[in-house]
């Protein structure tokens, strides 16, 4: 009722075979323009020229069909047998179809592929009914979910290059690939990116050793965490699994499903999961020293930070009322060192200057804290070593011995009394050293030159960039040993 007439270009004219009289060339097609169902007709010349025009082709010879499938686009889902249905004309059982990267060109050699575990990228016919052929690839358990993939398809192909007809667009839904991670103590939701995710999807957690699509797999047994979780039907993404309650190393699976209405059927790998913690110290830190933390766990990251609380009847770790604890001196909170890793990270205070006497600090530990309340997790307990403040004296002419009181106090400390003017904490400028002496009384003795070094024996020096070429080999000591923490013995007041 709507005859559509098809005027031939020129370079789709049949080139006519000189040899056998009765062949026409008309090349190889990659494009369908239109449906199968569509009938062409083929019109005869007796002579041919290229400027012939459409009413030369006088002679109707009969219809032209050409066969080949449908361009349709596919879709499959991780975790489901994957069929793709290819309608059209002319379809046979020796036709197959290729899965490529939708970046690269059906027909190519050896074109991109890509990888779904347990799935075919290519596939010959699984079934047939009338129009419709059906390719079986497999059920993809895990994989990058999208659709940047293409459909290829070839009549009898036997190489890439063969598959060169591009049917279309191919998409697999599913969640994307990830690592997955729930803080201890805190409420732990898995959210899952992907593509075509619904509220059917349920997620389940197994031993590192078994596989999601294992009909045996041996869920997962985590103090406070469900092993399967339905997803929220209002994001399609997110899984309550309850909160972790006791510190876990293990790394366990995540597995997902579709549809799943037994746990054989939740079988796509999505990656691994583990609880987020601290282990337990009881840190102690002293007057004057840089004070470092190394703590040990899982999870641990660069945005984790540590703070200190008050241990005064009121205040606990995740407390809403809590207050940061204030030490002359120290930075609190402290930041995780950005060169730590998941299981061994070191946060640094800083240098504290005073000591309040008798008190004791909560240790907790944020994953990524706002407040003082996301501190919640208590870690254990800090303590500032050194003597308590006091006012002290001794009187002239009687022998002074000064008693001190503190905590944490060594047989290694000193104290050393300064003009009132100055600062405990004063930092002298570095006196340069000009050379070194060989002792004459022990060869294993190096006295070292710096003049009016305003030491005193007994002192402790700090004596650093004391090179190798500088001794030469011509001393009792070498630059390892020089360089470093050492108490001082003065020979005279330009060397020691």
């Amino acid at each position: 009722e709507n005859p559509v007439q098809v005027r031939p270009r020129p370079d789709s004219l049949g080139e006519f075979d000189e040899w056998s009289h009765n062949t026409y060339v008309m090349g190889t097609t990659t494009e369908r323009k239109l449906k199968s169902q569509q009938r062409y007709v083929v019109c005869w010349a007796h002579t041919v020229l290229r400027s012939a025009s459409l009413e030369e082709y006088r002679a109707t010879v009969g219809t032209f069909t050409m066969d080949g499938p449908e361009l349709v686009d596919s879709s499959c889902v991780l975790g489901v047998l994957c069929t793709v249905s290819l309608f059209g004309t002319g379809l046979s059982p020796t036709n197959r179809i290729l899965i490529i990267g939708a970046n690269v060109s059906c027909g190519e050699e050896q074109p991109w592929r890509p990888f779904f575990e347990r799935l075919k990228s290519e596939s010959e016919v699984n079934s047939r009914a009338g129009d419709m052929t059906s390719f079986a690839l497999g059920v993809a358990v895990s994989g990058v979910p999208g659709d940047n993939y293409q459909v290829c398809w070839g009549q009898s192909p036997v190489q890439d290059s063969q598959y060169n007809f591009v049917v279309g667009r191919f998409q697999m839904k599913g969640p994307t690939p990830s690592a997955l991670f729930c803080v201890i103590n805190t409420a732990c939701y898995l959210n899952v990116t992907g593509v075509g995710l619904q509220s059917t999807n349920k997620v389940r957690l197994v031993q590192p050793g078994s596989a999601c699509d294992d009909t045996s797999a041996q869920a997962a047994q985590v103090p406070g965490l469900v092993s399967v979780a339905d997803v929220d039907p209002v994001t399609n993404n997110s899984f309550f699994m309850g909160s972790a309650t006791k510190r876990d190393a293990v790394a366990y699976r995540v597995c997902w499903g579709h549809n799943a209405s037994a746990a054989a059927f939740i079988n796509v790998f999505i990656g691994r999961f583990s609880v987020v913690f601290v282990a337990n110290v009881d840190a102690v830190c002293t007057l004057g020293v840089s004070c470092e933390l190394s703590l040990r766990g899982s999870g641990m990251t660069s945005f984790n930070e540590i703070t200190l609380l008050e241990m005064d009847g009121r205040q606990t770790c995740g407390s809403q009322t809590a207050d940061h604890a204030v030490i002359g001196g120290l930075i609190v909170p402290a930041l995780a060192d950005p060169g730590g890793s998941a299981e061994r990270t070191a946060y640094s205070f800083g240098v504290a200057r005073e000591r309040n006497p008798g008190v004791f600090y909560h240790l907790c530990w944020g994953f990524l804290p706002s407040q003082v309340s996301d501190y919640a997790e208590t870690i254990g307990t800090f303590s500032l070593g050194g003597p308590d403040p006091a006012e002290l004296s001794c009187t002239m002419g009687q022998h002074c011995k000064i008693t001190l009181v503190g905590h944490e106090l060594r047989h290694h400390n000193g104290i050393r009394l300064i003009e009132a003017s100055r600062d405990c904490f004063e930092s002298e400028a570095p006196r340069p050293i000009t050379g070194f002496e060989q002792s004459a009384r022990d060869t294993l003795e190096t006295f070292i030159v710096s003049p009016s070094h305003g030491l005193q024996t007994g002192d402790l020096a700090s004596v650093t960039g004391v090179v190798a070429s500088q001794l030469a080999g011509r001393f009792g000591a070498t630059m390892d040993e020089i360089n470093g923490m050492h108490i001082v013995t003065v020979v005279d007041a330009d060397t020691f």
